[in-house]
């Protein structure tokens, strides 16, 4: 799977996949809703994802699954990874 490291939440609905992709997977991270009743990774991966279904692409968003233990902000995908290890990402996941 061809990847873009977006690095943050607030540069994930800027960007644009390049020409001849047809469908979109976004990773985005669990968050703690903050005090403005925000969740920052699903929040900017909906943006991206309403914008890429308005440009012609199929889009699927992917969240790791909670709970988000009581020391931690958020659970993203390498919190994944490190827990699970690389079967966490089979490729029965993407069929």
């Amino acid at each position: 799977m061809v990847t873009w490291p977006l690095l943050s939440a607030s540069m994930m609905p800027a960007f644009t996949a390049p020409s001849g992709v047809e469908k979109l997977i976004i990773w985005a991270d669990l968050d703690r809703t903050n005090v403005k009743g925000q969740n920052p990774g699903l929040d900017a991966a909906r943006l991206l994802a309403d914008r890429s279904i308005a440009n012609g692409l199929a889009v699927e968003i992917r969240m790791p699954v909670g709970p988000i233990p009581e020391y931690a902000k958020s659970i993203d995908w390498l919190d994944v990874y490190n827990s699970k290890g690389p079967n966490a990402f089979s490729v029965r996941s993407f069929l």
